[in-house]
């Protein structure tokens, strides 16, 4: 097995993308393996910075001054569970949301908290 230089690696990657050969032939008449080739070439090859995952933090949401107001109704539900709706609810997420909460096992009590 032969050992390449850093100088001799770069050459023979120079060499590649002008001879138009496809890699099984440029290998052979080069008398390097296909898989010594494709590493040279990932090794040259610059990588984007690893990217960190992301911290959980908590962020601050300032609702629309609509929600501000007292709510105008307030569901409660078994096991310390309340929905309070504000004007202008969308009723169809409130029923969505209500049948979730009562498919979990948790029996509805409307009514004050």
């Amino acid at each position: 097995m032969r050992f390449y230089s850093t100088s001799e690696i770069k050459r023979i990657l120079a060499a590649f993308d002008p001879s138009k050969m496809h890699v099984t032939h440029f290998c052979r008449e080069k008398g390097i393996s296909q898989a010594s080739f494709y590493r040279w070439k990932n090794q040259q090859t610059p990588r984007p910075p690893a990217i960190k995952p992301a911290q959980a933090e908590f962020v601050e949401i300032n609702p629309p001054v609509a929600l501000n107001h007292a709510p105008r109704y307030r569901l409660c539900f078994s096991g310390g569970v309340s929905l309070e709706l504000f004007p202008g609810f969308d009723r169809a997420e409130v029923a969505s949301l209500i049948q979730a909460i009562v498919s979990y096992g948790k029996k509805a009590n409307f009514g004050l908290c």
